[in-house]
């Protein structure tokens, strides 16, 4: 059994802070090592949990740019850094799409680091449907005949999913009091779920 892991920063459990991309500072150096740190060993939490549950490949994509400690990755997992599609090397080799690090869509009041796309992004619709990041990851595993099966993120990403998605397995790692403040589980606790 084949899973892919489609990767996001936003939505692990300690990140409730934008890292600045264009910043070389030493605190956002510490700052983005933290996050990347977080996401990654959430990340080899879910691969640990796909491979005890039967999978024999694990493949990851990441999806928010330079998120993951390549080092510190999982043995046993293949991994894209970068892509040409978003959801770049998935095919019908692959029995089920999982989502980690998931955040909700823009404007979300109580979507942490909430956004789609970009900050610039106010709403994507599909069929009158409106729909973020987590949805058109669906909507391109459907494609495919891929189920969408799991995702861990923050709580308004689960609800949101759970809308779209019926029967959709969700572990809620921490629930947002807004933009920059979430009530967070401990990592052991985010990573067991």
């Amino acid at each position: 059994m084949k899973i892919y892991i489609f990767s996001d920063m936003e939505g692990a459990a300690g990140v409730e802070q934008w890292d600045n991309r264009e910043d070389s500072s030493y605190a956002n150096s510490v700052l983005r090592r933290r996050n990347q740190h977080l996401l990654t060993q959430e990340l080899n939490a879910a691969a640990a949990g796909a491979f005890n549950g039967g999978a024999d490949e694990v493949v990851i994509k990441m999806g928010h740019a330079d998120s993951i400690v390549y080092e510190e990755l999982d043995e046993r997992v293949s991994f894209i850094r970068q892509g040409v599609t978003w959801l770049q090397g998935i095919d019908e080799h692959v029995d089920a799409c999982w989502f980690v690090g998931v955040h909700s869509r823009s404007g979300t009041p109580d979507g942490v680091l909430s956004h789609t796309w970009s900050r610039k992004v106010k709403a994507w619709w599909v069929n009158d449907v409106e729909v973020g990041e987590l949805g058109i990851c669906a909507l391109i595993a459907g494609y495919y005949g891929i189920p969408y099966v799991f995702q861990a993120g923050d709580a308004a990403a689960c609800r949101e999913a759970a809308a779209l998605i019926p029967g959709l397995v969700t572990a809620s790692v921490k629930k947002g009091y807004g933009t920059h403040s979430a009530l967070h589980l401990s990592k052991e606790r985010a990573r067991a779920l």
